[in-house]
């Protein structure tokens, strides 16, 4: 039987044909944008891929808070700093020495435009982990001061003389609260499985400073509690005799004791440490050739200046500024200053261009090459 279809039903016909095509090819479109989408959020969940540093093989995983370490008493303060937590496939990274200790030899900066570009980690801490299948280390690059909001767009890997850089990946963008490292101290510098490291031999220098002001601190206020010294407004400040421009004491023989001639044994020679007027140790006293590991320190030798007179409108137009230079020894168990010498005062000239005096650095260090035998 033929059908005989009239033109409206052929484009009744059409009609439908074109819908269902539509229909098809709507539904297509949409597989294909639910698989962008898709996509788009694999590419976001998806991190940064494994990084090359010079030997080693890195993996961001997560940003973390850090206590501040506290340079005098080895424990970790309350104040935070953020952490970066990478993953490494090798087992240990290779260290260099330094005039203080061991640094990685490599570094992982927080990447900041001009003129804050590229600022280098203080601390590094490495442990071994064994939960992360590839990897066999986690190095979490610490920065002094730096808050999450406060991280870059980007991170600079510095190995030898080679830079390469990289966008800051987005596992580093949030700190959960519980991802906080605070239990560290300073017993774990280059000990165990897990080693707290300096980043930079300018860091280390830096940390030891903090250690020695703590220490410098520590003994003058025990003397100024024993009513040794008077006391004064400033932690750091001792009192002078205006006239001889020598320290203040309350009882002359405690002076007298503490200024005797002091040595030190050859026994004693490896857990001394020297330090300059701003507090940062040094190495160019003979017997010091580096510094001694951070637990085995018994004196601390000390020189520090001080403006021990002031002298308004000696000049015209200006003051005169005098100032006395002493030597310090403190039993660093203990924290008790032993022996504290005056070198001298640099009093200025009544005409002359320099209207302060000078730190005599070459006495003091002269002095302190005596107690040590030399």
């Amino acid at each position: 039987m033929k059908v005989k279809m009239t033109a409206a039903k052929i484009a009744i016909v059409l009609i439908i044909i074109a819908a269902f095509a539509l229909a098809v090819s709507g539904c297509s479109d949409n597989e294909d944008k639910s698989s962008d989408v898709t996509d788009e959020v694999q590419d976001e969940e998806k991190d940064l891929d494994l990084v090359t540093v010079g030997d080693y093989h890195l993996m961001p995983q997560k940003a973390v808070n850090v206590g501040i370490l506290d340079g005098g008493g080895g424990k970790l303060k309350e104040d935070k700093c953020i952490g970066l937590c990478f993953l490494m496939q090798e087992e240990s990274p290779s260290l260099l020495t330094c005039t203080y200790g061991k640094i990685l030899d490599f570094d992982v900066c927080l990447g900041f435009e001009y003129p804050l570009s590229n600022v280098g980690s203080s601390y590094v801490i490495t442990e071994p982990v064994s939960d992360e299948e590839g990897y066999k280390t986690r190095l979490t690059f610490v920065y002094d001061a730096y808050k999450i909001e406060d991280v870059p767009e980007k991170i600079v890997f510095k190995s030898g003389d080679k830079n390469d850089s990289c966008a800051m990946p987005e596992c580093f963008n949030v700190i959960d609260d519980e991802n906080v490292i605070a239990d560290l101290s300073l017993a774990d510098f280059g000990e165990g499985d897990n080693k707290l490291l300096m980043a930079s031999e300018n860091a280390y220098a830096d940390f030891f400073a903090s250690r020695v002001n703590k220490l410098y601190r520590i003994g003058i206020n025990k003397l100024k509690d024993n009513e040794v010294i008077p006391e004064t407004d400033d932690l750091d400040s001792i009192l002078f005799d205006k006239t001889t421009l020598e320290p203040l004491f309350f009882d002359k023989e405690v002076k007298e004791q503490l200024s005797a001639a002091w040595k030190i044994s050859k026994e004693a020679l490896s857990g001394v440490v020297v330090a300059d007027d701003n507090m940062w140790l040094c190495t160019d006293i003979n017997a010091v050739k580096s510094v001694a590991p951070y637990d085995t320190w018994k004196y601390l030798i000390m020189y520090k200046s001080y403006e021990s007179r002031l002298d308004k409108g000696f000049y015209y137009g200006g003051d005169r500024v005098c100032v006395t230079t002493m030597v310090y020894v403190i039993d660093v168990a203990s924290g008790d200053i032993v022996h504290m010498k005056f070198i001298g005062a640099d009093v200025p000239e009544k005409n002359t261009k320099t209207p302060k005096g000078a730190v005599m650095k070459d006495e003091a260090v002269e002095y302190i090459r005596g107690m040590m035998g030399e």
